[in-house]
């Protein structure tokens, strides 16, 4: 069929079966029958293809081997394998070496196809080490030079859907598309784009083409069945995933996923067979995720018995650490707390030094309410060691638990001196910066962890809110809608009322009034949601209801006790609508 259809990608299908059956000898030997074999117009991809192969399946070692016995009598220009070793570097951590590599190949070489593709290596190799505006150089001269180069094309939607620019990506992925109609990762990027346009539908569209064109590899088929499922699609999802088994069958994490969705639509019997096969399979991850599945088919049928039996068999194989987070979160949900303290002493008491242990108990010993004894296990924890994040923020909510606010700031204050990019540290920095009324410090953190990862929805929702509610000229409103449009769509009630709240404020009162009457529906004891929703009625004209709205906000702050920033407001519109209604 191979030879009969060279043209249609079918020697990759094979090339996937010999892996996904675990034949990598079979795999590679077909490789370099296919580069031994190729004609002049083939020979830069099946050399890449083996390179690729070398470097996945048998390690960047052996791919630089290979390139160094290619480049004693070269198949394709010199250059290009001489990148590909530079490239292989990289990835090694040789990231200085690699770049100067690069440059090096790049001052002797004339405009090429060959050449922009080295530049954009290249590029990529600056954005991975911070150097993002030699990276963005690089790529713009590329497409300078080619309007059609197809990475150069996708790295530059990257970046412009990281700057919240996805209308202007899209344009730039279509462009992509239209040289190369079935890449898949230009599809995906395209569904990132439309994510961050707010569009799901073109999202979930555009995952769907992209499974489709890559065979349903594991990486694409995973995405696209993490959004079916994250819409409730649960049999679409489950037939994606099994498109990608049939096509590498025995993969652990679509399995896993597999497993995950079985046991979501309490199919117990499928769920149990891929827990058989998980079993079967070689290696800690295979067994790591049959173990994890069986923990949750079996809380989920509510088997605590069998559960706690199950894992208390694992500690006995050795599993101690893994399972004892488990057991003690069994025995809390159980209400047996001095039952989960006894079995922390008892394992701390065989390895008195094992942090993991000391934690376990300090969890333990706060559950069953013994707050300052666990106050002194996890400070005893930082001591030793003040990189730990988690024991940071326990000890930082402990103390806010048990109405220590001084205590829980000076936590804070610490754990950012140990860990200063902590994003959950800082996150928690500028909700407590917000609660103290520094608005423009919380806003600034917000900022700060948004260019950091600006694909993290609840820091977009975040950022866009307080943007919204405390900065009302044009520019910021403007920011905060470029961050916030993913949101269109979302059913999430905290999302809806940022999202109504801005298009109110830039004077989308009919969409924003679909979203917070949504929003005030759910969020009926947060004062803020019922105001903006009685804004938007007093904006469309339709007194009564606003009356009535405002009327529920200012009774929610009366219980509340403390003013809001619209508090002023709120109060005067109230009393000015009681006065003209009645």
């Amino acid at each position: 069929m191979v030879a009969r259809y060279p043209d249609q990608g079918l020697h990759r299908v094979l090339i996937a079966r010999h892996i996904s059956q675990g034949r990598i000898n079979a795999a590679e030997a077909y490789l370099r029958y296919r580069l031994e074999k190729a004609g002049t117009a083939d020979v830069h991809d099946t050399t890449t293809d083996l390179i690729a192969f070398l470097r996945t399946y048998v390690g960047p070692s052996a791919a630089i081997e290979e390139i160094d016995r290619l480049l004693q009598d070269p198949p394709l220009e010199p250059r290009m394998l001489q990148a590909a070793r530079a490239e292989l570097a990289f990835e090694t951590g040789k990231h200085s070496a690699a770049i100067t590599g690069m440059q090096k190949i790049l001052q002797s070489a004339d405009p090429s196809d060959r050449t922009s593709s080295i530049k954009v290596t290249l590029a990529e190799m600056h954005f991975v080490t911070g150097a993002i505006d030699s990276a963005k150089t690089l790529v713009e001269e590329v497409l300078a030079d080619d309007p059609g180069q197809i990475d150069a094309l996708k790295i530059k939607a990257e970046w412009l859907i990281e700057e919240d620019r996805p209308a202007e990506a899209i344009i730039q992925l279509r462009t992509a598309l239209d040289f190369a109609p079935r890449d898949a990762d230009t599809m995906s990027l395209m569904a990132a784009a439309y994510e961050r346009a707010g569009d799901a539908d073109l999202m979930g569209n555009m995952l769907s083409l992209a499974a489709e064109a890559s065979l349903f590899s594991p990486e694409e088929s995973l995405r696209y069945a993490r959004y079916l499922l994250g819409s409730d699609k649960l049999l679409a999802a489950e037939e994606v995933l099994l498109s990608a088994l049939r096509m590498r069958p025995g993969h652990l994490y679509l399995l896993a996923s597999l497993g995950d969705l079985y046991v979501r639509k309490e199919d117990w019997a499928r769920s149990a067979h891929v827990i058989s096969t998980l079993e079967k399979q070689e290696g800690d991850t295979a067994q790591n995720f049959a173990h994890e599945l069986t923990v949750r088919n079996l809380a989920a049928r509510n088997r605590a018995q069998e559960l706690e039996d199950f894992l208390l068999g694992l500690a006995e194989d050795g599993a101690t650490l893994r399972t004892a987070p488990a057991i003690i979160r069994l025995r809390l949900t159980e209400g047996d707390a001095a039952g989960a303290v006894r079995y922390a002493n008892d394992l701390l008491a065989k390895d008195p030094d094992n942090p993991t242990l000391k934690y376990l108990r300090a969890a333990s010993l706060i559950e069953s309410g013994q707050l300052d004894e666990a106050i002194t296990a996890l400070e005893g924890i930082l001591a030793d060691i003040p990189e730990a994040e988690a024991v940071w923020l326990t000890l930082y909510k402990l103390h806010r638990r048990h109405g220590d606010t001084d205590a829980a700031s000076s936590v804070l204050a610490r754990s950012l001196e140990a860990l200063p990019a902590s994003t959950k540290l800082n996150w928690a920095a500028a909700g407590e910066a917000e609660e103290q009324g520094d608005v423009d410090r919380a806003i600034a953190i917000y900022k700060d962890l948004y260019s950091a990862d600006s694909t993290s929805v609840v820091i977009a929702n975040n950022l866009a809110s307080l943007l919204a509610n405390y900065h009302s000229d044009r520019v910021s409103l403007e920011r905060a809608f470029a961050i916030a449009r993913r949101l269109r769509g979302t059913e999430v009630p905290q999302f809806q009322d940022t999202y109504g709240w801005i298009s109110h404020q830039l004077g989308n009162d009919a969409e924003a009034l679909e979203y917070l009457e949504d929003a005030a529906g759910t969020l009926v004891s947060d004062p803020e949601v019922q105001y903006h929703l009685a804004e938007v009625y007093l904006s469309l004209g339709q007194m009564k209801k606003a009356l009535h709205q405002y009327g529920i906000a200012s009774e929610l702050l009366r219980d509340e006790q403390r003013s809001r920033p619209f508090t002023e407001n709120l109060e005067a519109q109230l009393e000015r609508l009681k006065m003209e209604l009645n």
